[in-house]
């Protein structure tokens, strides 16, 4: 495993049983670099006064399981658009190699919709897009989503929705263009396959040298952000839509255990974790491991992309001489 900053407890990275589901050496290890990169988002927050939140799966497992859900392997954090937006601009000058602070402006083509605070020195590669001639980095990461203000109004907010899956797709053409080698998504429905097909021909001709990646991901910024500045009772995080949130749920921060470190989670964890959950302490069948991710805490994702795309040529190699 790499160097980390954390100072992990003697005999924690042994295998155990949690829940009736085993728990690797080396899943431990994916747990103890996300950590690592938890406690360096931590400390860059608290110099700058920024709040953020444990979300999702991790608030769960801070809750439910006093660190990670055993058969997880990610890690989630939230924050407010304002000091999400504070920390994408200190980002740049505070996160030192190995930490990389990734967004769409800081390592064009990731097209993600939320920042990821990776380890340079890991290979954190989602499967469906080892193929793909990526240039960005690919270390092990924390997700940093934003949440922006909710309408309560259904036709509103599925408006907002469409839009925003409309500006993504021209995101994604426009990286088709610049990296054509690197295969972004083509599906969905007629509708937004020609669509796709219009502006791939128009920023491939007349409009390349006018519409860039980073204006087209801005625009759909702005629509994430439309109703930022209105009183609104609700926030979302708006890139997998999940359930509306209250604002009451994000008064204020308790710090709970989180294996052998502390986090915050939000004063109303119980109200969020109710509403996507439902009876969250209620025991769950362990088994639905992520496996749609190749993960190395001990190489670099550039010298595991060098070797599998060398092993790729030579299997070719070899089927041409037979």
């Amino acid at each position: 495993m790499v160097s980390l900053n954390i100072t992990i407890p003697e005999g924690y990275l042994e295998p155990e049983v949690r829940w009736g589901f085993e728990v690797t050496t080396r899943r431990k290890e994916i747990w103890c670099v996300e950590m690592d990169l938890l406690m360096e988002l931590d400390r860059v927050c608290k110099k700058h006064g920024l709040t953020y939140y444990a979300d999702s799966g991790t608030l769960l497992g801070a809750i439910r399981h006093k660190g990670f859900i055993p058969w997880d392997d990610d890690l989630d954090v939230a924050m407010m658009r304002e000091d999400y937006e504070k920390l994408c601009e200190i980002a740049p000058s505070e996160f030192t190699h190995p930490y990389f602070f990734q967004t769409e402006y800081t390592d064009p083509g990731t097209l993600r919709g939320h920042a990821q605070l990776r380890n340079s020195e890991t290979t954190a590669i989602l499967k469906n897009e080892i193929h793909g001639a990526y240039a960005y980095n690919q270390g092990i990461f924390i997700d940093i989503f934003p949440l922006d203000n909710c309408v309560e109004d259904d036709e509103r907010l599925d408006k907002q929705m469409e839009d925003a899956a409309r500006a993504m797709d021209l995101c994604y053409q426009a990286a088709n263009v610049t990296d054509r080698s690197s295969g972004r998504p083509e599906g969905g429905d007629l509708k937004r396959r020609i669509t796709r097909g219009f502006m791939h021909a128009m920023l491939a001709g007349p409009l390349k040298p006018l519409m860039d990646r980073h204006f087209l991901f801005r625009r759909y910024e702005k629509v994430l952000t439309r109703y930022n500045k209105e009183e609104t009772p609700y926030v979302m995080n708006f890139r997998y839509r999940k359930r509306r949130r209250s604002k009451t749920f994000y008064e204020g921060t308790v710090e709970v255990p989180f294996e052998f470190v502390t986090i915050p989670v939000m004063t109303g964890y119980e109200g969020q974790l109710t509403l996507q959950f439902g009876d969250y302490m209620k025991p769950v069948q362990a088994g639905n491991d992520h496996g749609d991710v190749i993960f190395r805490t001990d190489v670099s994702y550039k010298k595991y992309l060098a070797r599998y795309r060398k092993k790729q040529r030579m299997k070719k190699e070899k089927e041409k001489e037979q």
